[in-house]
């Protein structure tokens, strides 16, 4: 796999790819977060089915905005 076809953050050595990172679906800056119901949508939506993978610093966004 090239550095330019990688779809998600990858730590490379050379042409070794060591470890693929899925990025923030909110942001898709930071580090993706084990999914987790969204605060947000918890307490605006009532809605605590619904899953997101959200970075920490997206999450505090949301809970701010709350």
């Amino acid at each position: 796999m090239k550095k330019d076809e990688l779809t998600t953050e990858a730590a490379i050595v050379g042409n070794t790819v060591l470890a693929d990172v899925a990025k923030c679906s909110r942001c898709n800056t930071n580090a993706a977060s084990e999914e987790h119901t969204c605060p947000y949508a918890e307490e605006i939506n009532n809605d605590s089915e619904s899953l997101c993978d959200c970075c920490d610093a997206c999450r505090h966004e949301c809970c701010m905005d709350i």
